[in-house]
């Protein structure tokens, strides 16, 4: 039989029944790199009884969902303690990892993440920075033209860090940079966003799928795309299943401008992943931003191969270029490199 790779198992995980030492081995340092261990340790041991598994990967499972599970529940304290720290009548949205874990999601099960993603209308911002700095949390020290990049053309502010227990905090006004050309009111989200405790909000689940497409192609990193793509697959499975383009998320992606993006990380899913969200005798061809996501976003499981390192550059200078237009662009990226490059000269 072929060796199964990451994502194999995390499509069909019952079959892990198959790997033998070595294909432990890859699959699980695979998935150490691309953070997806605790979730596909849960797939595994939903699927395999405990048993039949080798005590060194249960080992490596338990581990990692008991980390997941513990930093869960702390970035859950930390999200109902700093709502004691803002005004009552702001509401805060939480973003992402967190939000999953609230809205307990199937991508949550295993889901590690380190930061924890909250968004606010860009009204309310300075008041919700003043708030939580009086908390404890601790602006991070950037350059003049840093602060000038987060704070006149990002999406967010500088990240955050409690001067104690060291979590960090990344504020958002929004999910997309308000220079990008894909930029929309954020008002768009908030207006739909679910109350899931007092004052605290998530997304809807059609945002929250349409949020991690657009994250998949704004990080430019294959490992943060390749998981982006996993959580969109059980999103989609949990809240649209058996339905092969749910209208209701289509439509919704068309009023905040982002249906190409969203359909293009579907397709990257269904590469990936299985045609879970299409009848497997209908066919479309995929579009060619749909493929190269998929195989950027596979060349970690395959490392050396020249394709997948040419879509991880090209994944890379796509962020880029949805970020900010050219006469931003150009400059940015030029300042970056001079600084790198003379940083690096004084330290040789």
């Amino acid at each position: 039989m072929p060796s199964q790779t990451l994502a194999d198992l995390l499509r069909t995980p019952n079959t892990s029944a198959t790997l033998d030492e070595a294909g432990w081995n890859s699959v699980i340092r695979t998935a150490r790199q691309t953070d997806l261990l605790g979730q596909l340790g849960s797939a595994v041991m939903e699927t395999q009884k405990k048993e039949t598994l080798h005590w060194r990967i249960q080992r490596a499972f338990n581990l990692e969902l008991t980390t997941a599970r513990r930093r869960n529940e702390a970035a859950l304290w930390e999200v109902r303690n700093i709502r004691k720290l803002i005004p009552s009548e702001i509401p805060i949205i939480v973003l992402k990892g967190c939000a999953y874990a609230l809205a307990n999601d199937r991508n949550a099960a295993g889901r590690m993440f380190s930061d924890i993603d909250l968004m606010v209308d860009a009204d309310h911002l300075e008041k919700v920075e003043s708030a939580l700095i009086s908390g404890g949390w601790k602006p991070s020290q950037v350059s003049a033209y840093d602060q000038k990049y987060y704070r006149e053309w990002m999406h967010e502010i500088p990240p955050m860090e409690h001067v104690r227990r060291r979590t960090t905090v990344d504020l958002h006004h929004a999910i997309i940079p308000i220079v990008s050309r894909f930029a929309f009111p954020a008002q768009q989200l908030i207006a739909a966003a679910i109350e899931i405790l007092p004052g605290v909000f998530i997304l809807s689940p059609a945002d929250r799928i349409i949020h991690s497409s657009v994250h998949a192609f704004l990080e430019g990193v294959p490992t943060k795309a390749l998981r982006d793509i996993y959580d969109i697959t059980c999103l989609m499975k949990q809240h649209y299943p058996d339905q092969p383009r749910p209208e209701e998320l289509l439509v919704r992606a068309g009023q905040l401008g982002l249906e190409q993006l969203l359909m293009a990380a579907l397709e990257a899913s269904e590469i990936i992943f299985g045609k879970h969200v299409r009848p497997r005798h209908q066919t479309v061809k995929h579009s060619l931003r749909g493929r190269c996501l998929a195989v950027a976003a596979q060349s970690p499981l395959k490392p050396g191969q020249l394709l997948g390192n040419l879509m991880a550059h090209a994944l890379l200078a796509h962020s880029h270029w949805m970020k900010m237009p050219w006469y931003l662009l150009i400059p940015h990226l030029a300042r970056k490199a001079w600084i790198g490059l003379t940083q690096k000269n004084t330290a040789t």
